[in-house]
């Protein structure tokens, strides 16, 4: 890796395989957020990068980066900075991604892709049973009974345009998943 790239619109899912064999999405990743830190240790890059949206990235080569902490110190502290609260956000996120219901997980998740897409300006990102059960670590089924709840209660709203508007105020009746 001679790069990492910082995220300045649009959503990219972290992928890693377990032990298993299987994908697990471990990371959502929105803007001001930065891939591929791994490039300023001269390592190999750790995850497999799939862009869910429209993706505008900066590509910071990681010998500039070397060369900005050198001779401009103030600055990368300000550009780590962010940087680094994106990452103890995403610790957050995978802690409640990971405890708690199946509609708990999937109502977190519904909450964060939310946040994600409007920072970006777009329209709720849905993503399939099949992410969101990776994502939170559960079978695809459980996912899809707790997104038809959703769907019947108007917590996950279908507009006229094809979006989806997510509603967390709404009262939905949990059906003990």
């Amino acid at each position: 890796p001679r790069a990492l790239y910082s995220v300045g619109k649009g959503i990219v899912k972290l992928t890693l395989v377990s032990e298993e064999g299987q994908p697990r999405i471990v990371r959502l990743i929105g803007p001001g957020g930065v891939v591929g830190l791994e490039a300023q240790l001269g390592q190999a890059y750790e995850h497999t990068v799939e862009c869910l949206t429209e993706v505008h990235a900066c590509r910071i080569p990681a010998l500039t980066l070397r060369q900005l902490i050198r001779d401009q110190p103030v600055l990368c502290k300000g550009m780590v900075k962010p940087w680094h609260e994106h990452t103890s956000m995403a610790d957050k996120h995978l802690l409640d991604l990971s405890s708690g219901t199946v509609r708990q997980r999937v109502m977190q998740l519904l909450a964060l892709l939310d946040e994600l897409c409007s920072r970006s300006q777009f329209a709720l990102l849905l993503p399939t049973n099949q992410d969101c059960a990776t994502i939170i670590g559960t079978r695809i089924e459980s996912v899809s009974r707790v997104m038809a709840e959703l769907k019947r209660n108007g917590v996950l709203a279908h507009r006229k345009n094809g979006d989806w508007q997510f509603n967390a105020d709404a009262e939905p009746e949990p059906d003990g998943e």
